[in-house]
């Protein structure tokens, strides 16, 4: 009699419907890779009239340039809480989403392996490491003067 052994994994990413679907592989961060056209991933979706199928079409999904904000309700928790200045600097800045796979939700490619990168991440900066331009609409932009002091390309899916 052989005994088998569960295997339970966690993947915070895991998608689900339509999303799981998307042919365009995630590909982490590597130099030289090309995103998605658009910036959007893209699913095949074909019908049959009277049982004849009709050529599939390429369907777009909503990608990460067509969110313009987060509602509030969405973030359940947030470290530091805003305008604490006693924060420990050996702790780790973080934003709960009530959503657990918000921050995978739009990444517009499959996972590679197990890994997938997340279409939002949190940016912890010093102040002369950005700039804010409040003059954008609808939303303001940050840009980023140090880019050493971001994660590497290839591992912000370990930030998530």
């Amino acid at each position: 009699m052989a005994i088998e052994v569960a295997k339970y994994q966690f993947q915070s990413w895991a998608r689900r419907g339509i999303a799981a679907h998307i042919a365009e592989p995630d590909t982490l961060g590597q130099p030289g890779a090309a995103l998605p056209p658009g910036e959007r991933a893209s699913v095949p979706i074909g019908v049959s009239i009277n049982g004849a199928p009709q050529p599939a079409k390429s369907f777009e999904l909503v990608g990460p340039g067509d969110i313009q904000g987060v509602m509030r309700e969405m973030v359940v928790r947030t470290e530091p809480r805003h305008w604490i200045t006693s924060f420990e600097p050996n702790y780790l800045a973080f934003v709960e989403f009530y959503d657990e796979d918000f921050p995978w939700r739009y990444t517009p490619a499959r996972p590679q392996g197990e890994n997938l990168r997340p279409w939002i991440v949190l940016a912890v900066l010093k102040a002369d490491e950005f700039g804010r331009d409040d003059r954008r609409v609808p939303l303001p932009v940050v840009t980023v003067r140090r880019p050493q002091a971001l994660p590497p390309a290839d591992a912000t899916w370990l930030f998530a």
